[in-house]
């Protein structure tokens, strides 16, 4: 019985770790299809707009629908937020939702119990000419809704945003989807800048070219 017991420790140990990972990889795999579905979104989008891309957020007035039907219920809530405008071509809440992340989308204003799953790229927003779509940054796995590679803000800096880098929640990988439309894992240190933009003017640093279609 000792031996029986001891063999199965011993499997155990072995393969646990194994489905482990196994199920990493699937939620991994799943994060990249709503990513893929997103930027399928965020296409279309841009091909009813002129080839513009949604703006990260604009203040609406009171009447303004969320996704779920609902109006703001005070006046933080009076604005329109990407994931609210790309809705439309989706008509699913379920992929705003990474099955690594914490929050839950909804159809409401915002995410609720926990952080974002996905942020777009700050530097995106109202964009009409993108000269390399397959290298530019749309969205990740991000723990806010406007994402940038710059770790901290800075007073007075150059068109200043939420700071908020990408994050990686899948085996030490973030999802990104690119404007093109592809979806890959990356290593967070090849999308995160020590730099902030006003210490960047120009594309010195090669991280910040990948978000700024200002600086190819």
């Amino acid at each position: 019985m000792l031996a029986v017991l001891s063999l199965l420790l011993f499997l155990g140990a072995i393969l646990f770790p194994a489905f482990s990972v196994a199920r990493q990889n699937g939620q991994r795999l799943s994060c990249a299809s709503n990513l893929r579905q997103l930027g399928l979104a965020f296409k279309q989008y841009r091909e009813d707009f002129d080839g513009g891309m949604p703006i990260t957020a604009y203040v609406v007035g009171a009447d303004y629908s969320f996704p779920n039907g609902n109006h703001p219920t005070h006046t933080s809530q009076r604005r329109a937020l990407w994931m609210h405008e790309i809705y439309r071509y989706i008509k699913s809440t379920q992929i705003y939702n990474c099955p690594n992340g914490d929050g839950i989308y909804s159809g409401g204003y915002f995410w609720t119990g926990g952080e974002p799953s996905y942020g777009f790229n700050f530097y995106l927003s109202g964009k009409f000419d993108i000269k390399y779509p397959a290298k530019t940054a749309l969205m990740a796995d991000c723990n806010y809704y406007s994402m940038s590679p710059d770790p901290k803000q800075i007073v007075g800096a150059i068109n200043p945003d939420n700071n908020n880098p990408p994050v990686p929640r899948h085996l030490e990988t973030l999802n990104m989807a690119f404007v093109d439309g592809h979806v890959k894992p990356v290593k967070l240190d090849d999308w995160r800048s020590d730099f902030t933009r006003s210490e960047t003017a120009s594309a010195t640093d090669p991280v910040w070219a990948k978000y700024d279609p200002r600086l190819q």
